[in-house]
């Protein structure tokens, strides 16, 4: 299923993208996973949508799934492109990044 949802994104179906992510999530036996919301994350970025890329962060974390650097990365160029980037909630990839250079 992240397959279709990114390419739906890709192609600029962001509705049809949610219709499929919203039909796994009330389907119950379909769970959605990192995959899925880094599917979506990448085609709000794509889409220019990054209020829909922050909202769905905040979906992850209430369902107790992990982001990671794509994630991150995603809703970094999501929220640069807005002009938003003062949004960004903390990033350990960001702070290992950061304690990293600083050797």
């Amino acid at each position: 299923m992240p397959q279709i949802i990114g390419e739906l994104g890709k192609r600029g179906e962001l509705e049809k993208a949610f219709a499929v992510y919203s039909w796994m999530r009330g389907s119950g036996d379909k769970p959605v996973n990192q995959f899925h919301f880094n599917a979506l994350i990448t085609a709000c970025d794509r889409r220019s949508r990054w209020m829909t890329a922050l909202r769905l962060m905040g979906e992850m974390n209430a369902t107790d799934v992990e982001p990671d650097t794509i994630t991150y990365s995603a809703l970094i160029s999501a929220c640069g492109r807005g002009k938003q980037v003062h949004l960004l909630p903390p990033s350990p990839f960001l702070f290992q990044f950061e304690c990293g250079s600083n050797h």
